[in-house]
């Protein structure tokens, strides 16, 4: 789920000037809880090649994959208006080339630059010259880091999703010369704020989420999903009220975000696997990489429901510290059936799964200052069987059938459903699903 690259150049067989034949495979062993015969979740995951796949041609100085960050604070007139922003952009830079020169220290650029919504209009432009090169994994890295200032921008929220976009671009002998790499991110002016008890604000007003969980997959077209169909995701869930998605269990396509941004959904973006393992760790850390620039993201989310119990938990401080290392401008959350436990106080939001009203109102009370999240609630069997099977009193198990489906009257069946919405503590609802799915047993 999460982006990785091989270099090519350096292998013998690659023939410079010539023909190719560079052969993706992928080896659906199901992860490391999975095997030959079943998977490592209890949902249908596929096998194969669900992400893009690119040819990436680029000079050995260059902008590292992701390595562009520009995150912003917002200042206010009197009258509540946002007067200016600060952004705070940095960009890494590499150098893989096999003697990396220090006179490059003197020599390399980076130029910044921010362009308005929907022109090519530039509204805030700096450089960074003199960078401080040193030795990498990759050869040797410098950081580029600037602050531009935009007077009057206009706001990212659900109603009024206005995007700016920014670019970096890498110079050698100055900032005039031709640029060897150009990446660009798109940037949202919001402002996201957690409160134990009043809930979520969206640019300084109370926000409540409404939203919907979703696995990656769609009906027929399995896991790998067009953009195409995930646009109409997003407008069934804004067609039926929604303003929020949940990626369970796992980071999205990187297309999934960009409609989201479009749109002014609101994000809560989720790791696969959760442990005190470094390799977990790194995905957490690639995760955020990869998706920081994206306004719609209002919270990481590092676990679902088992794999965020027992021996799992210890892996919460080193995810929350690689979380901030990579952001910073948002909370952290477990989508958890417990708290007060490690995990519970260690993630910045306290995430419920399936949990009523009472459970909520004595987390509250024990964990005053703890923002609440009903990250996944009322799993109805309307959802998941039009035509067959019964509502039950509770998601799970599934006897005591009360009603046929289909729409059988779930919130009136599940304590969950809309535990959140009653109360200002609580930060909102996702519901579990927007859309039926294949793969995880009624």
């Amino acid at each position: 789920y999460t982006p990785f690259r091989v270099q090519l150049d350096n292998i013998s067989s690659v023939h410079v000037g010539g023909e190719n034949v560079v052969a993706v495979y992928v080896d659906p062993d199901n992860g490391d809880a999975g095997g030959r015969d079943h998977g490592s979740g209890w949902w249908y995951e596929g096998g194969g090649i669900y992400r893009h796949v690119q040819l990436v041609r680029a000079s050995p100085l260059h902008v590292e994959q992701d390595g562009l960050f520009a995150y912003s604070n917002l200042t206010k007139a009197s009258d509540g208006s946002v007067a200016s922003a600060t952004v705070h952009v940095s960009a890494t830079i590499v150098d893989v080339s096999p003697s990396p020169s220090p006179a490059l220290s003197l020599s390399t650029c980076v130029s910044f630059s921010i362009v308005g919504p929907g022109s090519d209009r530039v509204v805030a432009s700096t450089f960074v010259g003199n960078l401080r090169f040193s030795p990498s994994a990759a050869g040797a890295s410098a950081m580029a880091r600037a602050e531009l200032h935009v007077p009057s921008p206009a706001i990212w929220s659900a109603a009024t999703p206005v995007l700016y976009t920014v670019h970096a671009s890498v110079h050698v002998g100055g900032c005039a010369a031709a640029a060897t790499d150009a990446v660009s991110a798109p940037h949202g002016f919001r402002t996201l704020h957690y409160d134990a008890n009043t809930g979520f604000f969206l640019n300084g007003e109370h926000f409540k989420v409404r939203g919907f969980c979703d696995h990656n997959s769609f009906a027929v077209v399995g896991m790998a999903v067009p953009a195409r169909i995930n646009l109409f995701r997003a407008q069934a869930l804004r067609a039926v009220g929604g303003n929020g998605r949940r990626t369970s269990h796992n980071p999205p396509d990187v297309s999934l975000l960009d409609i989201y941004d479009r749109v002014g959904v609101v994000v809560m973006d989720e790791n696969r696997l959760f442990a005190n393992e470094t390799r977990y760790v790194t995905n957490m850390g690639v995760l955020v990489k990869r998706d920081r620039n994206h306004p719609s993201v209002i919270i990481w989310s590092f676990c679902n429901e088992g794999g965020c119990e027992g021996s799992h938990e210890l892996g919460g401080p080193r995810f929350n510290e690689i979380s901030y290392r990579f952001d910073g401008s948002r909370p952290t959350l477990a989508n958890m059936f417990t708290f007060g436990d490690l995990l519970s106080n260690t993630v910045d939001v306290q995430g419920f799964s399936h949990q009523n009203r009472q459970k909520l109102d004595k987390c509250h009370a024990q964990l005053p200052h703890k923002p609440i999240f009903m990250s996944e609630c009322c799993s109805c069997n309307t959802m998941r069987s039009e035509d067959e099977g019964c509502e039950t009193t509770y998601d799970n198990p599934h006897t005591a059938c009360i009603q046929k489906s289909f729409n059988a009257r779930c919130a009136e069946s599940n304590a969950a459903t809309n535990a959140s919405d009653g109360v200002d503590y609580a930060v909102g609802t996702m519901v579990w699903t927007l859309f039926d799915y294949y793969g995880e047993p009624p």
